[in-house]
């Protein structure tokens, strides 16, 4: 079978296009990993978060190879009476190859250290227009997550109180011949007051649209957690 000229020019015509968009890809993930680059997303990031009047969200040193292992040295979030949360050292590693099945796989979430110093103030509630509340349990079910961990969550006397510094661990993974997916977190006191210690697991049952939830608490005399309810 004999080519015509019309189609061998339409056969090059497409391979070029390719080329072009596979060379285009490639040159757009290599700025990424730019300095100039990064810092350019860290403020976009920090114009998107400042929209609502009052707030002001500041990311500074995006770190990593964007966009499967990225850093962020610190987050400040203020209000109209200054900054009130600062998160240090986060880091959000994640494969693409979970995609394939159907899945987003985050290989680790989390931050070094966590300073919530009071509560926000209190913001002019604006009537919201009425939506559909996300299907959760659909989102879980395609999401997995091998390490949640914050080494220092620390809390201020103005937050509940009794200023206390914790460490959280978690973790939202695949469990089972069937694909299920078991959850569990964890959160200790580690400084110097009464203990507390707190474990949560949940275990979604994706064929009855149900969750088995077990707590189990414990906390020394006079802990964090009385204080707050005033036991």
């Amino acid at each position: 079978m004999t080519e015509t000229p019309g189609s061998a020019g339409k056969v090059w015509w497409v391979g070029g296009f390719l080329v072009i968009a596979v060379l285009f890809v490639f040159t757009l993930f290599g700025l990424l990993q730019t300095g100039t680059a990064k810092a350019r997303i860290a403020s976009l990031l920090s114009e998107l978060s400042s929209s609502e009047p009052g707030r002001k969200v500041v990311f500074e040193k995006l770190e990593g190879f964007l966009p499967f292992n990225m850093r962020m040295g610190r987050v400040t979030v203020s209000d109209a009476e200054g900054e009130w949360l600062f998160v240090e050292d986060l880091v959000f590693r994640w494969s693409p190859l979970g995609l394939l099945g159907g899945r987003f796989h985050v290989n680790e979430a989390g931050a070094s250290r966590v300073r919530v110093e009071r509560r926000p103030a209190a913001e002019e509630e604006k009537p919201r227009e009425s939506s559909r509340p996300p299907d959760l349990l659909n989102i879980i079910r395609r999401l997995e997550i091998e390490r949640l961990a914050v080494s220092e969550i620390s809390l201020g006397k103005d937050v509940a109180g009794q200023a206390a510094d914790f460490r959280l661990e978690g973790s939202l993974v695949k469990a089972g011949p069937l694909g299920g997916l078991s959850a569990a977190i964890r959160l200790d006191r580690t400084d110097e007051g009464p203990g507390t210690s707190l474990h949560v697991a949940l275990e979604p049952h994706l064929s009855t649209g149900t969750v088995s939830v077990e707590i189990r608490m414990h906390e020394d005399s006079e802990g964090w957690v009385a204080s707050l309810i005033g036991l």
